[in-house]
């Protein structure tokens, strides 16, 4: 895969969308081209719109994968985004009530696909992407054979050497060494830097297996497999063939990467204008909460983010300080669920339970949605200490980008335990759609009006 260095990208192309359209604004003026049309024909565009295309190109360019690492295409990429200048600019302009000829536009159109298709790549020029260590984990003979084929169809990628699936003995006579034993799998990949594990295994998968998979995959190791029934555990999607052996790789996002770049614009388009608006509440709000219960207003918390990454939530404090010493005794397994929110919880204040009730404590991840660490919509992010309990069909949870709210909160939120919400959770994954994300987030709006569920 063809990687590019992003930086500074994006200052480039803010200057290049600057001189398109200051170029194409003094060449309409000067190669002038049909019908005169007055005291318009001497008229500059207003200095507003510069800012203005310089955003709208950051954001389609996002949109469309211009800045993604992981685009292939990039030309094409850029190509799409180039497709939306000359309307945006006459939109623009349309918006801010400034006649401007036709004639802009066109110039606009060609000089800016000369900078920005043209010469933007040659500031930004691909570069070759690190070499993938790769190490075969199975028995039998098929391990050699797919090792070649590997090497053969991926030439970045280096295959280092098998780890057995059972006691240590010779794969076959060939140069590639036996790194270790299934047992060693997770010190292997520390001790030769593997960043890609394929498992070759019989059908069904066994359970030890399935939890090596689960730990490979929160150390952001890629991991790929030759069985496709592993496709009910992950919820993976089949993303090459290798010879005559169809690759799954587990690692892969439910959202495409268009799908996830559309939901990262999202979330800032709402998130942004939401905390601005809201700041001088949140001031009022932290204030009420030190005059009831003096300390820190904000609580902050370890929660299992997407790809098992941790990071910090940050939360509205509704409880006595210290008061996680008292959790994991009151979040204890009853009759086989994990109970870990109750109502009548003695470690809420007063002003706890109102903002509870009204789930105003969850507006400072507002922050944490403009960080990039969480979404407006997804999964709820969780407590390292609760996935200890998951079972591996439930580590899905964590392939897309955890949530302020989703579709658990507005099925029942508290009322419901961990392993229902996760199966809703896995559902919403699977179905998907910028349209979902907003009809749950119109969904959590009556739901937080009707107070449902929440304690």
């Amino acid at each position: 895969m063809i990687q590019r260095m992003r930086w500074p990208a994006w200052v480039v192309d803010a200057l290049l969308v600057v001189l398109s359209l200051g170029a194409a604004d003094q060449l309409r003026l000067h190669i002038d081209v049909g019908e005169r049309l007055g005291s318009i024909q001497t008229q500059l565009v207003l200095p507003a719109v510069y800012p203005l295309l310089v955003t709208l190109w950051w954001a389609v360019a996002y949109a469309v994968g211009v800045y993604d690492r992981r685009t292939v295409h990039f030309l094409q990429a850029r190509f799409s985004a180039w497709a939306v200048m000359p309307y945006g600019a006459a939109l623009l302009v349309y918006l801010l009530d400034r006649e401007i000829p036709r004639l802009l536009f066109l110039y606009l159109g060609v000089v800016s696909l000369i900078l920005l298709v043209g010469l933007a790549p040659l500031l930004n020029p691909p570069v070759s992407p690190p070499r993938s260590r790769v190490a075969l984990l199975g028995a039998g003979p098929s391990l050699t054979a797919l090792a070649h084929s590997v090497q053969c169809a991926d030439p970045q990628a280096i295959v280092v050497g098998y780890v057995i699936d059972g006691p240590l003995a010779a794969v076959s006579s060939n140069s590639l060494p036996v790194l270790g034993t299934t047992a060693q799998a997770l010190k292997v990949v520390e001790e030769h830097a593997i960043d890609r594990v394929i498992l070759v295994t019989s059908r069904p998968p066994r359970r030890d297996l399935i939890e090596l998979a689960v730990q490979l995959r929160l150390k952001n190791v890629t991991v790929e497999l030759t069985s496709d029934i592993w496709d009910l555990t992950f919820g993976a999607r089949a993303v090459e063939e290798v010879g005559n052996t169809p690759l799954i790789r587990v690692n892969e996002s439910p959202l495409s990467p268009l799908e996830r770049r559309l939901k990262r614009l999202f979330d800032l388009v709402i998130a942004v204008p939401l905390l601005v608006i809201s700041l001088p509440f949140l001031g009022l709000i932290a204030l009420a909460i030190v005059i009831d219960s003096p300390s820190s207003p904000i609580f902050r918390q370890y929660r299992v983010g997407e790809n098992g990454r941790l990071f910090q939530i940050i939360k509205f404090r509704t409880m006595v300080p210290d008061a996680e010493k008292l959790q994991e005794a009151l979040a204890t397994p009853e009759n086989g669920v994990i109970v870990h929110k109750r109502r009548g919880d003695p470690r809420v204040t007063r002003i706890g339970q109102i903002l509870r009730r009204t789930s105003l404590d969850e507006l400072p991840q507002l922050f944490n949605v403009v960080q990039g660490n969480m979404s407006l919509v997804g999964p709820r992010p969780e407590m390292p200490w609760l996935v200890g309990f998951y079972e591996p069909w439930q580590f899905q949870r964590f392939t897309v980008p955890q949530g302020m709210t989703g579709w658990w909160q507005v099925n029942g939120r508290g009322d419901r335990p961990m392993h229902l919400h996760t199966e809703d959770d896995l559902y919403y994954i699977k179905h998907y759609s910028l349209f979902l994300d907003v009809k749950i987030i119109l969904q959590t709006i009556k739901v937080v009006l009707l107070g449902r569920g929440a304690y």
